[in-house]
């Protein structure tokens, strides 16, 4: 079932609205996600509610697992993908699916304004080295956008040492 988490900025309204979508957006669920969206905006007027960033948190199968995510910036139309393993496994369909959600969510409000995808948004950061970072580095991710901070600063010890912080 989806997870929502919001956070606030101390001096600036801006909010994400946190999923785990893994079924209903790579199942092409739309109204799901949609119905999703607007439950964590009750008070909102417009289709992405009053959140600057929306995150699909994926988990892949397989294996021991991966986790990935999508990032919407609804100011800027963007998308962008992040793997901190730079493993790219689903990048491909979830570049897809994010666009095809963003055409929905765009019909319904009769939008011609384009968005543009950003294949590789850990592109500048170290690389994951183990079999157990992906999830805390995909979190220390979207919390390091969310408090624009520039991603590189997120070095493997810094996200091991969050790792075990978080387990103890």
């Amino acid at each position: 079932f989806p997870v929502t988490i919001q956070i606030e900025e101390a001096h600036s309204e801006v909010k994400i609205a946190c999923f785990s979508a893994t079924n209903s957006l790579l199942q092409r669920n739309f109204q799901d996600v949609l119905r999703q969206l607007r439950y964590s905006s009750r008070r909102a007027t417009s289709t992405f509610g009053n959140h600057k960033w929306i995150f699909f948190v994926i988990h892949t199968a397989g294996g021991m697992g991966h986790w990935t995510a999508m990032g919407i910036n609804t100011q800027d139309r963007s998308y962008t993908y992040y793997d901190y393993a730079k493993l790219n496994i689903n990048r491909s369909e979830c570049l897809a699916v994010t666009r095809e959600f963003l055409q929905y969510m765009d019909s319904l409000e009769s939008s011609t304004t384009s968005w543009t995808a950003y294949p590789d948004g850990t592109q500048a950061m170290d690389r994951q080295q183990n079999d157990r970072d992906c999830g805390p580095g995909i979190c220390f991710i979207i919390e390091s956008i969310v408090q624009n901070l520039p991603l590189q600063a997120l070095t493997r010890h810094a996200i091991s040492q969050g790792r075990q912080h978080i387990a103890s």
